[in-house]
């Protein structure tokens, strides 16, 4: 259980890694 809960962490902070990059551009060209 351990490994498994720790994979799940680690995949949702890259999930969530990847969204806030992807979502970068797109604020700084609405502020811009």
């Amino acid at each position: 259980p351990l490994r498994s809960r720790a994979a799940k962490a680690i995949g949702f902070i890259d999930m969530m890694i990847d969204y806030s990059i992807a979502n970068a551009p797109l604020q700084k060209e609405l502020l811009a």
